[in-house]
């Protein structure tokens, strides 16, 4: 029998189903809106899966709720990508936590970028069983200057949108002897995403750009630099930093990196990254010396990464990952092959 895939992912219908029939219903024009929410729903009532990347919030709040209103259904709804926050430490924030887990209990299954979730069960009641971990992809303009090469570069790099510490960032490098960048995302996706910048602890060797509109900004900055560095703050629970060390990895360049759900499990202290902790300056500081004045270790640290980043593949393989497992989900496969 044939199947219906429900997605707001294009790429969707240039995959592999394995041999399976599917039909594939390709939505593009998604709001965080319950009349965009009810829209998804009642597609959703004849489809057998609805398989989401990166939906606004809202809207999969909508969709969760319509589906407590309407048991039963048929279709499975997984979800890719979510960007999970830690909810507030006050009464407040337990009340939202308490009433999202609520939520949750009607999504089968979530896609994540990060083997460590064991937040995601403390704070929201989502257990693994629930979850699934797929590597992310190599950055498209990565891929595109690997035969050109990268240069060596002249300062060490931070950058990115969400949950950046960029405060431990610029103590780290404070009277070092080298420069520094620091490319902030615009203003309005800085607060999005909880990433903000202390004016006041930026050193004099630290140089603060803007990201632009087209990205380029960060791009050649990482192009530029000797060191990638990506510093996430303490109290985040999703794959934040990954895009950005994947794109440095796919450079070439020796990134140092926080321990956090975006790279524990995944990455190797030593092998694609040095791993350091948290909101630990002196730690930072270290890594960012030792990789500066050790050409061998950043040479052999860039050279392990990049492998790891090509591996990845691009976008397209990363959604065919997003299908493999909707089909193994859904137990597709088995019925395909008469099991």
């Amino acid at each position: 029998m044939r199947k219906l895939l429900i997605t707001n992912l294009s790429l969707v219908s240039r995959s592999s189903f394995r041999g399976v029939s599917v039909h594939v219903r390709y939505l593009n024009d998604l709001h965080g809106t319950i009349g965009s929410a009810l829209a998804l729903h009642l597609q959703s009532l004849r489809g057998d899966a609805v398989l989401l990347h990166y939906a606004p919030h809202r809207l999969v709040w909508w969709l969760c709720i319509l589906r407590w209103l309407t048991i039963p259904w048929n279709s499975r709804l997984i979800l890719a990508d979510v960007l999970f926050e830690k909810p507030r430490n006050d009464a407040r924030g337990r009340i939202v936590a308490m009433f999202l887990s609520v939520l949750w209990r009607r999504v089968d299954l979530f896609i994540n970028h990060m083997r460590d979730v064991d937040q995601l069960k403390m704070h929201y009641g989502i257990s693994k069983a629930r979850c699934r971990f797929t590597e992310f992809k190599i950055n498209p303009q990565s891929r595109a200057c690997l035969a050109t090469g990268a240069t060596s570069g002249q300062y060490v790099f931070s950058g990115g949108r969400s949950r950046r510490d960029f405060t431990t960032f610029c103590h780290a490098m404070k009277d070092l002897p080298w420069p520094g960048i620091i490319v902030m995302p615009r203003p309005s996706e800085a607060s999005y995403h909880d990433t903000y910048l202390d004016e006041s602890a930026v050193p004099g060797n630290v140089q603060v750009l803007w990201e632009s509109r087209s990205n380029d900004t960060w791009m050649n900055s990482i192009l530029d630099a000797k060191l990638v560095v990506v510093a996430i703050t303490a109290d985040c629970i999703n794959a934040a930093g990954t895009s950005v060390y994947l794109s440095a990895m796919g450079l070439g360049k020796c990134v140092i990196a926080t321990e956090c759900p975006g790279t524990r499990g995944i990455l190797t202290d030593g092998e694609q990254a040095i791993l350091v902790k948290s909101g630990d300056p002196g730690e930072l500081r270290s890594a960012i010396c030792r990789a500066w004045e050790d050409e061998s270790l950043r040479t052999r640290i860039a050279e392990c990464g990049l492998a790891y980043a090509i591996n990845l593949g691009d976008e397209a393989a990363m959604v065919q990952r997003f299908v493999d497992i909707v089909l193994d989900h859904s137990g597709w496969l088995k019925e395909s092959n008469g099991q």
